[in-house]
C-alpha cells in the first residue's frame, strides 16, 4: 500500500481526518457567512422600506406646497382683478362727473 500512494495507512488516516475538519470548518465558515447575509439582507431591506417612506412623505409634501401655491396664486388673481375692476370703476365714475358737470 505503502508503494502505490507513497503514504501509509497512518499518514492516510491523518489526512482524511484533517480533510473532514476541514469540511466542517468550512460548513460552519458557511452558515455563519450565510446568517451575516440575511442580517445584511434585513437591514438593508428595512433601509428600503425607510427609504421609501421617505420618498412619499415628500412627495405628498411637494404636492401639497404645489397646492397651496396655487391656492394663492388663484387669490393673487382674484385681488388683481378686484384692484382692477375698482380702478375700471372709479375711472368710469370721474368720466361720468366730468361729462355731469359740463
Amino acid at each position: 500500500m505503502l508503494a502505490e500512494t507513497g503514504m501509509s495507512m497512518g499518514e492516510k488516516s491523518g489526512v482524511s481526518k484533517r480533510a473532514a475538519a476541514a469540511v466542517r470548518g468550512d460548513v460552519a465558515s458557511l452558515g455563519l457567512s450565510l446568517t451575516k447575509a440575511k442580517r445584511v439582507a434585513d437591514v438593508a431591506r428595512e433601509s428600503k422600506n425607510k427609504a421609501m417612506a421617505a420618498k412619499r412623505s415628500a412627495e405628498k409634501a411637494a404636492r401639497e406646497a404645489k397646492k397651496d401655491a396655487e391656492e394663492k396664486q388663484r387669490l393673487i388673481d382674484l385681488a388683481k382683478d378686484a384692484a382692477d375692476a375698482e380702478h375700471a370703476s372709479r375711472v368710469k365714475a370721474e368720466e361720468a362727473n366730468r361729462v355731469a358737470k359740463k
